[in-house]
């Protein structure tokens, strides 16, 4: 819960969450795959940052992009702009706005066309993606999960 509610306090936040996550990591009892308790916290918080990274780059743009109908890279520059600027109030509202100047420009533009403003706007809400990743993943996960199994050396759950 730490590390999730860090993610709203820009700089300071990530510090914080990868240092618990780095401490929690190198006190666990025996940590997994025979690691040392210092590598074992240096994967960790790599494996940790990779992921953040992956989420923030490309997964959260574009679900907010889909649900707003708005480029993922003008959400991400918005979201730059936006933290530049007003910090964390402008990283939660950067992607709103984005959307909401999009609608009034759209609707100038067309309303000095002479043409009719709401005519292209298609107002049913967007379809859930089909995605082909998760079957994908699901089978991965049940496939590794079958060889780490068979491997008696590691133990993936320390019992007492």
């Amino acid at each position: 819960m730490l590390a999730g509610l860090t993610r709203f306090v820009p700089y300071i936040g990530p510090l914080i969450a990868y240092t618990t996550l780095c401490i929690v990591a190198f006190f666990q009892g025996t940590p997994p795959f025979g690691l040392t308790p210092i590598a074992f916290a240096g994967m960790v918080v790599v494996i940790t940052l990779i992921f953040d990274n992956l989420f923030d780059n490309l997964v959260s743009p574009r679900i907010i992009a889909q649900a707003l109908r708005v480029h993922p890279a003008a959400v991400l520059v918005a979201a730059l702009i936006a933290v530049n600027m007003l910090g964390l109030i402008g990283v939660i509202l950067a992607a709103p706005v984005l959307a909401t100047l999009k609608l009034i420009a759209n609707y100038a533009i067309r309303k000095l066309f002479d043409q009719d403003p709401w005519g292209d706007i298609d107002v049913t809400p967007p379809a859930r993606p089909v995605s082909e990743l998760y079957p994908w993943l699901r089978k991965t996960i049940r496939v590794s999960y079958a060889w780490v199994k068979k491997i008696p050396q590691i133990r993936l759950f320390h019992r007492a």
